[in-house]
């Protein structure tokens, strides 16, 4: 079954719906994991900044 994507005019899947929504949920559990590594990465980076500094 080929549909077209939702938003998409020109976009055409051969995924279920509930493919689909397991594809977007997989996708926002990896982009909230990156957000979070990176958010962590950050502050680790800038403590170890500032204890460089008051040396």
């Amino acid at each position: 079954m080929l549909t077209a994507r939702e938003g998409h005019r020109d976009g055409v899947t051969a995924m279920t719906p509930v493919q689909i929504t397991g594809h977007i949920a997989a996708r926002r559990r990896w982009q909230k994991w990156l957000a979070f590594a990176l958010t962590a990465a950050t502050l680790l980076f800038c403590a170890f900044g500032m204890l460089l500094l008051s040396r």
